[in-house]
C-alpha cells in the first residue's frame, strides 16, 4: 500500500505537483533544476530518492504531465498496481544536456 505522509510533504514532492496545473509558477526553479540534472549535480541529484541517472548525466530530459487515480480492488488484484496514470500533456519540450566546449586546436 502506498505510504502517506501528511501533513508532511517533501518539498521538491510539493513544488511538481503545484507545476502541472500552473506552469508560471515553475519559471524561477524548474530551468536550472532540469540543467543542473543534465550536469550530474551531485546536490541537485540528492533531492531524488534514487539517482536515475547512475552511469552518469543523462542526454536529454523531458517532462510530461500524468493525472494519477486509485485503482479499485478489481484492477489492483488484476494488475498488483494502486495507480493508474493517464497521459496528459507535455510539460517541457526535450532539453539536451549542452555541448562542452572544445579547446581551440582540438578536434
Amino acid at each position: 500500500m502506498p505510504r502517506q505522509f501528511a501533513p508532511y510533504h517533501l518539498r521538491l514532492d510539493r513544488l511538481m505537483w503545484f507545476a502541472a496545473p500552473s506552469p508560471t509558477y515553475t519559471r524561477s526553479w524548474f530551468g536550472p533544476f532540469v540543467e543542473r540534472l543534465l550536469r550530474g549535480d551531485r546536490d541537485t541529484l540528492r533531492l531524488l530518492r534514487h539517482n536515475p541517472f547512475p552511469d552518469g548525466p543523462p542526454a536529454h530530459i523531458r517532462a510530461r504531465v500524468f493525472r494519477y487515480e486509485f485503482t479499485d480492488w478489481r484492477g489492483l488484484r488484476a494488475t498488483g498496481r494502486w495507480w493508474r496514470r493517464t497521459y496528459v500533456r507535455d510539460f517541457t519540450r526535450p532539453v539536451a544536456r549542452p555541448v562542452p566546449l572544445r579547446p581551440p586546436g582540438r578536434p
